[in-house]
């Protein structure tokens, strides 16, 4: 079975999701930044991440990022904090300067530097590593609105990571996320429900959360899903969608469900 886990660092949009319909669209926002709209410099390096609408560059949105957040752009120095700890677009991996670019975003109010932030403190290198301030970012970062914060706090409360293991509390924050529509949290809450943590045992409960968690684009939902249906866990057996859906989650970096395919197409 596949099993909650924790994300890699988030990469926003500084003013929601926007919808980009062609290139002129594009155009107008780089000539926005031009004249100096530094959230249009934001949102364009987040395109340029993305590759959705224009090809992708991560080079050109470190470029970006770095100019948005000079003049202050949270969701900017969140993003360049993504791309700092990593070493992403030509930047120099440094752990340091992304705590500090996460730090000052969740400090200046950005929920999405929150989640940063407690991702650093609480996967990072042992220099910067904390896993009681990284319980606390995710917890600012929950109570700001970010569905992921709460995700990952609640897996910390199941674990035991920066906070004492409370498997009700870890619950109640996978269901906050899900009804955030925080596709992973969706997933995570269908486990809990499958492994009785904090919850009582609801197979047939599990296995619409992990719809809801596949649907939303989440590859763990769409492993486990696919072993429900294999197992006729939830819903009726159906080794046809079952399979389907573990190849979809193998394709999209899942190991347990590529081991799954091994397993039940083997002679």
């Amino acid at each position: 079975m596949d099993r909650p886990r924790l994300f890699a660092l988030a990469v926003v949009l500084s003013l929601g999701q926007l919808a980009f319909a062609d290139g002129k669209d594009v155009e107008k926002l780089a000539a926005a930044c031009d004249g100096g709209d530094a959230n249009a410099c934001s949102n364009l390096g987040v395109l340029y991440f993305e590759g959705k609408v224009v090809r992708a560059d991560p080079a050109a949105a470190a470029k970006l990022y770095e100019r948005a957040c000079e003049k202050g752009v949270l969701a900017a120095c969140s993003n360049l904090s993504a791309f700092v700890n990593t070493g992403q677009g030509g930047l120099t991996a440094d752990e340091q300067r992304a705590l500090q670019l996460a730090t000052r975003a969740c400090d200046g109010g950005y929920p999405g530097g929150c989640y940063n932030l407690g991702f650093i403190r609480s996967e990072g290198s042992k220099a910067v590593r904390d896993e009681v301030k990284g319980a606390k970012a995710y917890e600012r970062g929950c109570a700001s609105g970010s569905a992921s914060s709460c995700r990952n706090l609640g897996l910390a409360y199941m674990v035991g990571r920066g906070v004492a293991v409370d498997e009700k509390r870890g619950a109640s924050l996978y269901q906050r996320a899900c009804d955030a529509k925080d596709a992973p949290g969706c997933s995570n809450l269908g486990y809990a429900y499958e492994h009785a943590q904090g919850l009582s045992k609801n197979i047939t409960k599990a296995a619409q959360l992990y719809e809801r968690g596949c649907t939303g684009g989440d590859a763990m939902g769409c492993s486990n899903l696919g072993r429900c249906y294999l197992e006729g866990l939830g819903v009726p057996v159906d080794e046809k969608k079952g399979l389907s859906l573990l190849r979809d989650a193998c394709a999209r970096g899942r190991p347990t469900a590529c081991r799954s395919v091994e397993a039940y197409t083997a002679p």
